[in-house]
């Protein structure tokens, strides 16, 4: 399949939708982290946090795209990334703040499910209408193994037929073969899949490599350019599958 079949989706003729889960359908615990920066005296709100998360996606995905321009590890990266956008009186304050929540988010705050534990709100809403379309909905994460508990607590197992999570399976975005276990659990055809996640380097082109199509998830429009179909709201999904299979 050609890129550019892939980044046009037959949204009328899926079989099947994959999802990430951290970014995609479940943030971050935003009130811990304005919680853990107010330790060093730096007030934030939760909007504020949620704003430059989502801003610091694209920077992360450059980082996964250039492994070796002296970038540090994915944590750092990610933290700074928020904080980057965030008004700090002094640059010494922000470091301050960085090395912080890199000592108290990892490892004490790392696992994904404690990291990763607030569903975006159109989310449920989203999965059960796929559901009712008849679409098989599979969960791919890359994770420490504990994705499927983190979809549980946040009340959205129930949508999903199998949940791949890339530390029992052994193989992470982008890497194409961690995409193989989902397809043959869901008994799916990849030509008639489509896969939903936030981070251009990791979920799209992972999954083109996989040959699934890549729909973009940025809910503020913060990646530019880029050559796949996008969309800023979840519930966008089932109406475009819906309006694709309108006669």
């Amino acid at each position: 399949m050609s890129l550019e079949d892939q980044a046009r989706i037959p949204y009328g003729d899926l079989e099947a939708v994959f999802f990430d889960v951290g970014g995609t359908l479940l943030t971050i615990d935003y009130e811990q982290v304005r919680d853990e920066l107010a330790e060093v005296g730096a007030s934030f709100t939760v909007e504020q946090i949620a704003r430059e998360e989502a801003r610091a996606r694209p920077v992360v995905s450059y980082a996964m795209q250039n492994p070796n321009e002296g970038r540090d590890d994915f944590p750092s990266v990610f933290i700074g990334a928020i904080l980057a956008g965030l008004d700090f009186p002094s640059p010494t304050k922000r470091e301050q703040a960085k090395d912080h929540l890199r000592t108290k988010m990892y490892p004490t705050f790392g696992r994904s499910d404690e990291l990763w534990n607030r569903p975006i709100a159109e989310a449920d809403g989203m999965l059960s209408a796929l559901c009712d379309m008849g679409l098989t909905i599979v969960a791919v994460s890359n994770s420490d193994g504990s994705a499927a508990r983190s979809l549980e607590h946040a009340g959205l197992s129930h949508h999903f037929e199998h949940v791949i999570d890339s530390h029992i399976v052994g193989h992470a975005k982008p890497d194409p073969r961690i995409f193989l276990p989902a397809l043959a659990a869901g008994e799916v055809d990849a030509a008639k899949t489509m896969y939903v996640g936030d981070t251009y380097a990791a979920d799209i082109i992972g999954s083109r490599a996989a040959g699934l199509h890549g729909l973009l998830f940025h809910p503020f429009n913060d990646y530019m350019d880029v050559d796949c179909d996008t969309i800023s709201c979840l519930s966008e999904i089932p109406v475009r599958i819906e309006a694709a299979r309108a006669p």
